[in-house]
This record gives structure tokens, sequence and C-alpha cells, in this order.
């Protein structure tokens, strides 16, 4: 899908730090098809539902067209996905947290 059409989430509440987008920007340039493996999530309106730092990442690395998944679920069960993958992400966050604090000593 041409990455111009696709919308970012206006109620994102993931933002990765300088250094961690530059990492992913980097991995999109060096590795474009592991965007095959996990497509930009959008709904009926284009709106990004999955991916909006991938997206963002993507603009960076200069690529006009993305791999997208449109999403074919009711509004509730939309919420349900945004609500489950804020969830996963903040565990997967307080997990690396975890190891890095353990590696400091």
């Amino acid at each position: 899908m041409r990455i111009t059409d696709i919308k970012p989430n206006p109620n994102n509440p993931r933002i990765i730090k300088d250094d961690k987008f530059k990492k992913l920007v980097k991995s999109i340039k060096d590795f474009p098809q592991m965007l095959e493996l996990r497509p930009i999530v959008i709904d009926e309106n284009n709106v990004v539902l999955g991916g909006n730092m991938r997206l963002k990442a993507c603009i960076e690395a200069g690529l006009t067209d993305v791999p997208s998944l449109k999403s074919t679920l009711s509004k509730n069960f939309r919420l349900l996905f945004c609500k489950c993958k804020r969830r996963h992400d903040r565990d997967n966050q307080r997990r690396r947290d975890r190891i890095t604090q353990r590696a400091a000593g």
C-alpha cells in the first residue's frame, strides 16, 4: 500500500526513544522483508491499529510502499486489539527493564 495512504493513529500511546528509533529505521533499510512478516495493521479508514512506529520509521527510511493488513474487526474488537497490544508492549518493556537492571548489577 502507498505509505501516503496510511494515517498514523492520533491515539498512539507508544513512542520509542531516538536511539531505538534509529535502530528501527536501520533495520528496515537493511531488512525490508521483515515488514512482510509484520505488516502495518490498519482499519477501514487506513488508520494504523498496530505499527505506528514502524510506519514512522518506514517514512524516515524513504519507503513509498509498505505491507499492510486491513482489519475487518468490529469497532469493539479493534479497541480490544489496541488495548491488548499496549499491554503487550508495556509488559515487554518491563521485562527488558528488569533484564537491564539485573545486568547492571
